[in-house]
């Protein structure tokens, strides 16, 4: 007799767990060559659906890696995610196995290679489940197509199909696959040149102690202060900025920074945001007098622009936060790189719980 494993999530808690997950494994297949049916075994436990009998995987062994956009036409066409989540009695429970069942039977008819993939979240008794693709311009993309009624149902939602993102020691993510955009942030900025007794910032964009030390240093910031450490050096700020364009510099590097990384970022297509940029304008002393629009004022400065680069990266492991000081021609022109995904669009089912160990099966 095959021992069993659940998957599914308890409602109200919204917490699962996988009995018997001990570290993240490939599961290998099970089907022989005279069938292309499949059980998912874990721990030696075989996973069950809702019904309580084994999950069991239809393979094509002609389905193909999509490419993202025919990902997408399939999870358009595919109407897995319109079903409810069901718990139990009196109807037949039908929980997340189930959906991620029938999201890779589909896919795999449809020629599309799927696998079914399964987490254990820390300290949960139950699981969740959910499926992978290997896209051939996007790399893998997790997708959750569990149904309405279990995370959250909007009003005027015509679909839950999601994206997933999943990482051990992470919690887990989900958003619509309308919402998943991720962006690359840049930001350079230059010293304020500005009179002290104005009360500007330049470090106010550094989080690097050494790089406040080395600023300290070179005497643009006072020990403990973020304003400007004398007036000798906004003179000389002046004089550059007017043989230099801070805004040529950051997007030179944004591009160079964007070549170099062409691979991970699988050579596709993103879209660029022009700059967000903080202008102040001076007089000819130097004297920092506001933002005047008039045509009086001989000189205008930039105190830092920014510029984001928009796309659908989700891993991003190889990605490294830049933070750098960089002289040009005597001037420390601040250089930076985050990365982030859009706040408010991502939704943690599990709370910040971690993912512990991930599970993949695939079709072959």
């Amino acid at each position: 007799m095959m021992k069993k494993v659940v998957i599914g999530i308890v409602i109200g808690v919204a917490i699962g767990l996988v009995i018997g997950f001990v570290a993240p494994s490939i599961i290998p297949p099970t089907q022989t060559p005279e069938t292309t049916e499949t059980y998912i075994y874990i721990d030696g436990r075989v996973v069950v659906g809702g019904d309580g009998e084994p999950i069991e995987l239809i393979n094509n062994p002609d389905a193909t890696d999509p490419t993202y956009a025919e990902l997408l036409a399939f999870l358009q066409a595919d109407q897995t995610d319109k079903y409810s989540y069901i718990v139990g009695p009196p109807k037949v429970a039908y929980v997340c196995a189930d959906f991620a069942k029938d999201v890779h039977n589909n896919a795999e008819a449809a020629g599309i290679r799927a696998g079914f993939v399964a987490i254990h979240i820390a300290g949960a008794e139950q699981g969740h489940a959910l499926n992978a693709f290997q896209t051939t311009d996007m790399g893998l993309v997790y997708i959750d197509c569990t149904g309405k009624g279990l995370w959250d149902d909007p009003a005027g939602r015509t679909h839950w199909d999601r994206r997933a993102y999943i990482e051990e020691g992470q919690p887990y993510q989900v958003a619509f696959i309308e919402r998943t955009e991720t962006r690359f942030k840049f930001l350079v900025s230059q010293p304020y040149a500005a009179d002290k007794m104005s009360g500007v910032y330049f470090d106010r964009f550094v989080t690097d102690n050494q790089i406040l030390e080395r600023l300290e240093e070179l005497g643009w910031i006072w020990s403990g202060s973020v304003q400007m450490a004398s007036h000798e050096p906004n003179l000389e700020m002046l004089e550059w900025s007017r043989t230099h364009n801070t805004e040529e510099l950051g997007l030179k590097w944004m591009q160079e920074w964007v070549r170099e990384h062409q691979l991970e970022l699988h050579g596709q297509d993103f879209e660029r945001c022009f700059p967000m940029t903080n202008i102040v304008h001076y007089a000819h002393d130097g004297v920092w007098l506001g933002r005047p629009s008039g045509p009086d004022y001989s000189h205008s400065h930039v105190l830092y622009s920014e510029w984001y680069i928009t796309g659908d990266w989700l891993d991003t492991s190889w990605f490294h936060p830049v933070e750098e000081l960089i002289d040009v021609d005597g001037i420390p022109i601040l250089w930076r790189i985050d990365w982030v995904m859009m706040p408010g669009w991502w939704y943690k089912p599990f709370g910040n719980k971690a993912v512990e160990a991930i599970y993949v099966q695939w079709g072959e």
